[in-house]
């Protein structure tokens, strides 16, 4: 406990660390804010629907239990990982701001009606933060997968970044069974993940050149 308040307390005495953190924490308050709205908008608007032969092959099943058991088991994992590194906690804050966000633009610019014999997801924490019951068309690209992954790409546990990368390919097996999303949602997510963390590594490295100079 002592090293994680001394950690912590160091890092919060440097204004580069407390102005991105406090930053990155705002834009997070502004999400909680703005995402019921940004769903209720793409929910009631038509989209397209695709032909998955790999959704369409697996028979849909309700794997909410197994998704979400897995998700804030690794979520757990990662708060114990990260707890006395406050500068690692603020690189990954800042990439999953990133993903957040790129979430956004992708599901505004890629308007998909969901598959067909959808299963709805059940989880009151994600659920609330979402503003509805379920939401079926933030789609393009799966932010289930992207988490898990992002957690496994980020943690300096070999051992465990290879646990992280089986659980994501997991997740995107059972949103895929769900019938929750298509196989395009899943396929995209490392891609963006890798996406943010460049992206908040070279934010991050800008500002302290910046603070240097």
């Amino acid at each position: 406990m002592n090293t994680i308040i001394v950690n912590w307390k160091f890092a919060w005495q440097n204004s580069f660390f407390r102005r991105l953190l406090l930053t990155t924490l705002l834009f997070f308050i502004v999400l909680v804010w703005a995402y019921p709205l940004f769903f209720d908008f793409i929910e009631h608007r038509q989209g397209y629907s695709m032909q998955d032969p790999i959704v369409n092959y697996l028979q849909a099943r309700d794997n909410s239990i197994f998704i979400f058991s897995i998700l804030w088991l690794c979520v757990a994992l990662q708060i114990w990982l990260l707890k006395d590194k406050p500068q690692q906690t603020l690189s990954f804050l800042l990439s999953y701001l990133i993903i957040n966000l790129t979430r956004i633009v992708t599901i505004y610019f890629v308007p998909l009606n969901p598959p067909s014999n959808l299963i709805p997801l059940q989880d009151p924490l994600s659920n609330y933060f979402y503003g509805t019951t379920f939401i079926t068309k933030d789609l393009f690209y799966s932010g289930h997968t992207a988490i898990i992954l992002l957690i496994g790409f980020t943690t300096q546990h070999r051992l465990l970044r290879t646990f992280f990368v089986i659980a994501a390919s997991f997740i995107g097996f059972m949103v895929l069974s769900n019938h929750v999303h298509y196989t395009i949602d899943v396929i995209a997510a490392p891609f963006f993940v890798v996406l943010a963390i460049v992206l908040s590594k070279k934010i991050i490295n800008n500002k302290i050149a910046n603070e240097r100079e």
